[in-house]
């Protein structure tokens, strides 16, 4: 991936999207954080495979939230993650939404639509694409032992990432697709350049991520919304800051978000007790009763709180985005602000 230049460079740590300057916003320190991850997930062992840790800056333009300096935590990290029990989704809303959008475009004449999945995984968004006519779709993915068994299913993956795809499709890509990738790089920027240059004029990318704060951040700090699980906390000004920075149009699908009940529900819950509470769902009505016993206000400020989240269109900001950028001509696609070389 070719590396970024910041557009402007002021002093401090620069925006890695507008190029604007920074502030430092208030996050726990190394320990603070061990003890969130560990406690989330009543596991032990972090310490060694936690980086040194990164502090948390503000955009006073865009209002990005990223780490600095932008560091990814490396392999063993996640392994130990997916080992102790945090859970990535097998399904998603957004992957629905995508599907449906693909169902709608239009055919390439005398070919499919070529589309790419980065960071696959074992290919469960491409089995979500298997029966839709016209569409020749491969996944990239780093870890050996998921492409194995998505091969063993009958889909087209490959190991490696977006510049080992691209050799292998050099015409290029009708739709490149990142679903909660861009907020674990280092360099998202550079990453979506680099996806971009990979699409055909008038290709599409989708990318979904976190829209920060979630809904129960005022509550309760979440550890794996932070570096370096995330190294950057997108909003919907954020976002159109990164559409003018690639130089693409930008189209957001938002769904809706979880009913009132059912935030203060969630936020209330994770208040209570770690994530990883087993036991099924008397042991954690118990916990739950027994917090509210302890803590009685918690409630009322809880359902003020829920009845305070920003909306976007009259509409309560959910939790989540799903990102559609569109490549124009190739002059207009070259004119998306400066790139590192």
């Amino acid at each position: 991936m070719r590396e970024t230049t910041p557009i402007d460079a002021p002093d401090g740590p620069p925006c890695p999207v507008c190029g604007a300057a920074s502030t430092a916003v208030p996050a726990p320190g190394r320990a603070a954080l061990l003890a969130a991850i560990e406690n989330a997930l009543l596991a032990t062992g972090l310490d060694p495979l936690l980086p040194p840790l990164s502090g948390l800056q503000r955009c006073l333009s865009c209002t990005l939230e990223f780490a600095h300096p932008m560091q990814e935590p490396g392999a063993a990290f996640y392994q130990w993650l997916t080992t102790e029990g945090f859970a990535y989704h097998a399904a998603r809303w957004e992957w629905t939404a995508c599907r449906e959008r693909l169902l709608a475009l239009p055919r390439p004449q005398g070919r499919p639509l070529q589309l790419l999945d980065v960071g696959c995984g074992g290919g469960d968004f491409l089995r979500a694409l298997a029966d839709l006519d016209g569409v020749a779709a491969m996944g990239v993915e780093f870890n050996p032992d998921v492409v194995s068994a998505g091969r063993a299913h009958g889909l087209d993956l490959r190991l490696g990432g977006l510049a080992e795809a691209t050799q292998a499709q050099p015409p290029g890509f009708d739709v490149i697709t990142f679903w909660h990738v861009v907020e674990h790089i280092g360099d998202p920027v550079g990453l979506l350049l680099d996806a971009r240059d990979a699409l055909r004029p008038g290709g599409l990318l989708y990318f979904s991520v976190p829209l920060s704060p979630l809904s129960y951040e005022h509550a309760w700090f979440d550890p794996f919304n932070a570096p370096p699980h995330h190294l950057t906390r997108w909003n919907l000004r954020s976002l159109q800051a990164l559409a003018t920075r690639l130089g693409m149009s930008i189209e957001l699908e938002l769904p809706t978000a979880a009913p009132l009940a059912q935030r203060v529900l969630r936020s209330l819950v994770l208040q209570a007790m770690p994530m990883a509470i087993t036991g099924g769902p008397w042991v954690k009505a118990l916990r739950l009763c027994w917090f509210l016993l302890r803590h009685p206000c918690r409630l009322l400020a809880e359902i003020r709180m829920q009845g305070r989240r920003p909306q976007h269109e009259g509409r309560v900001l959910p939790d989540l985005a799903m990102i559609c950028l569109r490549r124009g001509s190739p002059a207009a696609a070259n004119s998306g602000g400066p790139r590192g070389e």
